[in-house]
């Protein structure tokens, strides 16, 4: 058995001025299949030594999207100064003794002086960069390598550029308490795995800053969950029918309560300026409800209660992944706070049992994924379950009409999509 050797990208990265660019960040990316549509996936990274040369080994045959990822020292040591400041503004705030808290004046004063004005713009710095000149994953040129190939003289040059910074903030417009808040800043025209993903945690008053953005199209959105509250319920023991000891039988089971996402996005243009004002208004997602029903030859489960519906998002989102709630005694599912995006619906727990399709709106989820549009909420989905397997039998036979032994045989839709 001879296993072949994973194949190479290798290349220069150089500065602005064609001098090596040590110690920077290459990425490759390659390109695959996944539910239906080509999309980025994250793979191998390497930095480059003192000759500005990285080699990135280990690679399955394919097409690859390859981007260096430079640091730009500047930006981390405003984003670290930031933090000691706030640091440094609670422990002042705390009970500490006059001295100390003279002390801890004249640090953040210093920190202060260091970091731009609110109004300033930052220096510039050095963007992404994609092979082989674009700051965008969407439109690189991909890299083909074959089994074993080493693909050399895919070089970089890094481009300085003025760096913006995003100030904003989330508004909390539930009314519920929040878990925790996340800001997330990613690239609006990447396919999938991207360069740019910048994130910020906002303070008690909800303001956020994001430092070193490069020119581009981004999405900024924020995420958070509701925490769930459980319901007691009380039993009086009375001397009717129903239980043992003449206690009322207990009501039937609910489905457990589960995380509420809220969420937020907003589509902004970075030219290098400053943007300020930006707000966020956190909302709930939307509800999608429906009922579980059964065609088959068996009998339903006795117990609808120990299914499951789960709604799985499909590509990359920045609302988290995968959510789940059971099932009623009557095997209808309500959904809660689903925030925008495309999802698959499916359901698990009754032995024998397989997902036959999901309807909504006269399309089946299975074979296409249906989309969650702001606050418009999704009813009237119903899930079926089949107790029957589809099967294909056959014969396969070489030239000689001789049967063909140790094929695979592969069955996939005709339709592309």
């Amino acid at each position: 058995m001879q296993i072949p050797k994973g194949s190479v990208i290798t290349g220069t990265v150089l500065d602005e001025n064609g001098e090596p660019a040590p110690q920077t960040s290459v990425r490759v990316m390659r390109f695959i299949t996944s539910n239906g549509e080509r999309t980025l996936s994250g793979s191998n990274s390497a930095s480059t030594d003192d000759r500005g040369i990285y080699r990135v080994f280990g690679l399955m045959p394919g097409e690859y999207v390859v981007c260096a990822t430079p640091r730009n020292t500047n930006v981390t040591e405003f984003a670290r100064a930031e933090a000691i400041e706030a640091e440094l503004q609670a422990l002042r705030s705390a009970q500490v003794g006059a001295e100390q808290a003279q002390v801890l004046r004249e640090r953040i004063s210093s920190i202060q002086a260091s970091m731009p004005a609110a109004d300033a713009e930052m220096p510039p710095g050095y963007a992404p960069i994609c092979y082989p000149g674009t700051i965008s994953t969407a439109n690189a040129t991909p890299v083909s390598v074959g089994i074993s190939e080493e693909r050399g003289a895919v070089d970089l040059q890094l481009q300085l550029a003025p760096l913006a910074r995003i100030e904003g903030m989330v508004v909390n417009s539930t009314g519920a308490q929040l878990t925790q808040i996340n800001v997330t800043l990613s690239d609006a025209t990447s396919l999938g795995s991207s360069t740019m993903n910048m994130s910020a945690r906002p303070d008690a008053e909800g303001r956020f800053r994001i430092h070193g953005v490069p020119p581009g199209q981004y999405r900024l959105t924020a995420r958070s969950t509701i925490a769930p509250t459980r319901q007691v319920e009380f039993l009086v023991q009375g001397t009717g029918r129903g239980g043992r000891g003449g206690a009322p039988a207990p009501p039937p089971a609910s489905p457990r309560p589960q995380p509420t996402t809220v969420w937020a996005s907003a589509d902004v243009s970075v030219d290098g300026r400053v943007l300020s004002n930006v707000v966020l208004s956190l909302q709930q997602g939307v509800t999608v409800s429906g009922q579980v029903t059964f065609e088959g030859a068996l009998a339903p489960p006795t117990d609808l209660t120990r299914m499951r519906v789960s709604i799985s998002p499909v590509g990359q989102t920045p609302f988290g992944g995968a959510t789940n709630t059971q099932l009623d005694a009557t095997g209808r599912f309500t959904l809660q706070g689903v925030p925008p995006g495309r999802y698959r619906l499916s359901a698990s727990g009754a032995n024998g049992w397989t997902t036959e399709s999901a309807m909504i709106g006269g399309q089946d989820a299975l074979d296409f994924p249906f989309e969650v549009k702001g606050t418009q909420n999704v009813g009237g989905v119903t899930i079926t379950l089949t107790d029957r397997r589809t099967e294909l039998t056959g014969k396969v036979v070489d030239g000689s009409n001789q049967p063909a032994v140790d094929y695979t045989i592969v069955i996939f839709p005709a339709d592309q999509r």
